[in-house]
């Protein structure tokens, strides 16, 4: 390779196979994305025990349950800008470090005030990491598998709900929620060291930021082995917007403000929806006759069918127009949430239903973290899917309160889901909006516009 080739980092990575180094780093970042969903999960596993225990109202709970989510909008929104302007992999390892230690604190609480307040703490590492974590595993995906990638490593979020419900069913009976909690905060510490010795820097963001410059090609190698004189070559990427603005600037700008609002939108309605489920489930299904195993039996069963869910349809996503995808499925999952307003309360019957809508409830939701980074350039991916989690997190803190109102008014669990299935309609709404839109622009397609080249000499 001669002194002058250029390479286009993003083209490097789209042309060749997803290799060995690449599937290191998925595995990674699917267990942040797992431990992530484990902690948010853990906590409505042990509400009914907290309120036992404590001899607190369904209305405390609800204020523990709905407090991290102020933690986690706030996380999202200020870990976006910086992530776009320091690394991905500074504020991923962080957040997972302090998620874990303030969780493993959160199960030595010893009141209601206290643990409301560790959780809004908790709040601030979860919303960071997500979206940082989506950010960088898309930045290494080949561009004709970024959406199954995307939800592989995403589904991690159901997935680390579902164990967090087996692990509530294994320790609850016998050492109570403190013990549960503990282990929720002790793996996240663990992975978080392993992140910082193991876990590379998006080289995307590296070659647009022109930082370290000499770990680009140390990097590109491991991607692909047989690539050789990589030290003496020019690295540029696509940079179709204006570097001079700032990352939140870019979202304001004609091209992308629809979008960002649409995405918010949508993740709004999904994630409302999606906590009223996983956190209230369990007190809905005890109250509905079902005991405390069942109800966490049923609750698990929707989170396991996620991760089968989101990669079929992230399969699907990569071979046809990917917002044409989630509109269907949103509204299928919004038919099997209405359809359980009428189903018989037989307890097979219900895990089998509740299997069905997890697959496309929560596939969806995590096909939208594949169209989300489809949907913004490098320079502001971070912030963009940021400021989606950050305002889509809004739902998530309404939804302990909605679902301690819907109790309140005396409604069982085929009104609850009833109700649901509203939210589900809105999403797919927004969805098609956003097709619409991206399809007369071109976004989300491939970046385009300048060129931004840097120039190596190790």
């Amino acid at each position: 390779m001669s002194e002058n080739q250029k390479i286009n980092v993003r083209s490097f990575i789209d042309e060749r196979p997803v290799g060995r180094y690449q599937i290191f780093i998925i595995i990674l970042v699917f267990l942040v994305v797992a431990f992530d969903g484990m902690d948010v999960a853990i906590m409505g596993f042990a509400a009914p025990e907290i309120i036992r225990t404590w001899g607190i109202t369904k209305s405390q709970m609800g204020s523990i349950l709905g407090a991290v989510f102020f933690g986690v909008a706030a996380g999202a929104l200020i870990a976006g800008p910086i992530g776009d302007r320091y690394g991905r992999k500074l504020i991923l390892t962080a957040s997972v470090f302090w998620f874990g230690v303030l969780t493993l604190v959160s199960s030595q609480a010893a009141d209601v005030n206290t643990l409301i307040t560790l959780r809004i703490l908790t709040g601030l590492g979860l919303g960071a990491a997500l979206p940082n974590a989506v950010t960088l595993i898309s930045e290494y995906a080949p561009m004709r598998k970024r959406s199954l990638i995307v939800t592989i490593v995403y589904s991690g979020f159901t997935g680390g709900a579902a164990v967090a419900g087996l692990i509530a069913a294994w320790l609850l009976p016998a050492f109570g929620w403190r013990a549960m909690i503990a282990i929720g905060g002790l793996l996240p510490i663990a992975l978080a060291f392993v992140l910082a010795m193991w876990l590379p820097e998006s080289v995307a963001f590296l070659t647009l930021k022109g930082k370290r410059l000499a770990a680009i090609p140390k990097i590109l190698r491991k991607i692909d082995k047989g690539s050789s004189a990589l030290s003496d070559a020019t690295f540029w990427i696509p940079t179709p917007v204006d570097q001079s603005k700032g990352s939140v600037a870019i979202l304001f700008t004609k091209a992308y403000a629809m979008g960002t609002f649409l995405l918010c939108l949508a993740y709004f309605m999904g994630v409302c929806a999606t906590y009223v489920m996983v956190n209230w489930l369990p007190v809905i299904a005890k109250d509905a006759g079902f005991t405390l195993g069942q109800g966490v039996v049923i609750t698990s069963l929707i989170t396991l069918g996620g991760p089968i869910g989101s990669i079929c349809i992230g399969a699907i996503m990569d071979r046809v127009r990917p917002h044409w995808v989630l509109v269907p499925t949103f509204l299928i999952a919004g038919a099997f949430l209405a359809s359980l307003s009428v189903a018989p309360r037989n307890f097979g019957a219900l895990c089998v239903l509740m299997f069905a809508l997890g697959c496309f409830f929560h596939g969806s939701m995590t096909g939208l973290q594949a169209l989300s980074a489809m949907s913004f350039p490098t320079a502001a991916r971070s912030t963009g899917i940021s400021w989606m989690h950050g305002f889509g997190r809004l739902g998530a803190i309404a939804s302990g309160f909605i679902g301690a109102t819907m109790m309140g008014w005396g409604w069982g669990l085929g009104q609850i889901f009833l109700a649901l299935a509203v939210p589900m309609v809105v999403a797919a709404c927004a969805v098609a909006l956003l097709g619409m839109r991206n399809e007369r622009t071109r976004i989300g397609r491939i970046e385009i516009g300048n060129s931004q080249a840097l120039s190596l000499r190790t």
